[in-house]
């Protein structure tokens, strides 16, 4: 039997290799022995795997959906959004690769893992607000807050990525 282990590169591109900058995305046990694997052309993060009895296509990114307060998304690519509120619908390409999503009433964060970016949903559409640093696995919006799993520790921050408040885990 054979596996494919998927990975992602969450570092910068300029910070160093080291094990820190990946992380596992997913597992897949295949039928039988592996004799293949080939990445689809462009980047549209398909993997063909050819085992002795079938080929599997495997997806790269996990992608995202999710639908609060009748505001709704749906990731279509790496880095593409279909957002959907009071029966308009907005396209978001955005300036990292996501990752990470959260939605509430107003606003809209996504995330990389290293880099968020914050939108006010309004009627004629997406606004950008403000982009900054944020180290994380874990993102979710309450109102004004926005909250984040940083290391051992949950963050509160502002829309514009301050610090307002940290919840510390101690082991």
């Amino acid at each position: 039997r054979g596996r494919v282990h998927l990975w992602r590169y969450v570092g910068s591109p300029d910070a160093k290799n080291d094990d820190s900058s990946w992380h596992p995305m997913a597992t897949k046990k295949m039928s039988s022995g592996i004799f293949d694997l080939t990445w689809a052309p462009g980047s549209h993060g398909l993997l063909a795997v050819g085992t002795h009895h079938a080929v599997a296509i495997l997806n790269q990114h996990r992608l995202l959906c999710k639908s609060v307060l009748g505001k709704s998304y749906v990731q279509l690519t790496k880095s593409h959004l279909i957002v959907r509120s009071e029966e308009k619908v907005f396209q978001l390409e955005a300036g990292v690769r996501i990752t990470h999503v959260a939605i509430d009433n107003k606003s809209l964060i996504i995330s990389d893992g290293l880099t968020a970016e914050v939108y006010s949903i309004g009627r004629a559409g997406l606004n950008k607000e403000t982009t900054f640093k944020s180290k994380t696995r874990v993102v979710a919006l309450k109102g004004d807050n926005i909250f984040i799993g940083s290391g051992r520790a949950v963050q509160m921050l502002s829309h514009k990525g301050v610090v307002k408040n940290e919840l510390s885990f101690t082991e």
